[in-house]
């Protein structure tokens, strides 16, 4: 377990966030990293199938494989407007109350859904625009999994001469493993994940031989 916070995570715009304070008097700038991860497992195994003289072609194959399990990217919320009119335009709503969130979805994708038309809980309603907004990196987007895994066989042919044979697949499970949603409230595709962390599944097939 680890837990990161900072007041800014990089020099440049990253995916999940500005790197400009939406205002820099506030303290709503300190938050979790943008490389927070506050839970992340993994793990590994080796298993050999037991020899059978009966079941040559059978006999002598090995198995491995990893696990990585890890807790979502955080990310912020943010606004094309420049609602504080301070000439930047990395403002954040001053409220979530016409979000709602659908994380659970079939295709395994982050979903925020905008329920109310902006104006009446994302902007301020008065002349003072100077209202509290809220905090950064205060949204995560689903944890990712991933399973690696190798089978393997080694093959002898002579006492100094032997090859092995190894089959490699990678995201074995081709799960598809979104990354945080677009996350400008204007933006057309606001609050659907389009982008994956990791590729889908690649398999190799490999041969050594050994002399």
């Amino acid at each position: 377990m680890s837990h990161a916070i900072d007041d800014a995570s990089d020099f440049f715009d990253t995916l999940g966030e500005d790197a400009l304070p939406a205002n820099s008097q506030k303290p709503h700038e300190r938050g979790d990293a943008a490389f927070d991860s506050p839970l992340r497992t993994s793990g590994y195994f080796v298993w050999s199938l037991p020899r059978s003289p009966r079941h040559v072609l059978m006999d002598g194959w090995h198995s491995s494989g990893i696990l990585v399990r890890q807790s979502g990217q955080p990310y912020t919320i943010g606004s094309t407007i420049d609602i504080n009119e301070d000439g930047n335009f990395t403002d954040r709503p001053i409220g979530t109350a016409g979000l709602s969130s659908h994380s659970a979805t079939p295709d395994k994708r982050v979903r925020l859904v905008v329920t109310e038309p902006l104006a009446q809980w994302a902007y301020p309603q008065v002349a003072d625009r100077t209202q509290d907004e809220i905090g950064r990196n205060t949204f995560r987007a689903i944890g990712l999994f991933d399973a690696d895994l190798a089978v393997y066989r080694d093959f002898v042919v002579h006492d100094r001469t032997h090859f092995t044979i190894r089959w490699d697949s990678f995201n074995v499970l081709n799960r598809a493993q979104f990354g945080i949603p677009v996350r400008l409230l204007e933006a057309p595709g606001f609050g659907v994940s389009t982008h994956t962390m990791l590729p889908s599944r690649v398999m190799q097939l490999g041969v050594k031989a050994s002399f």
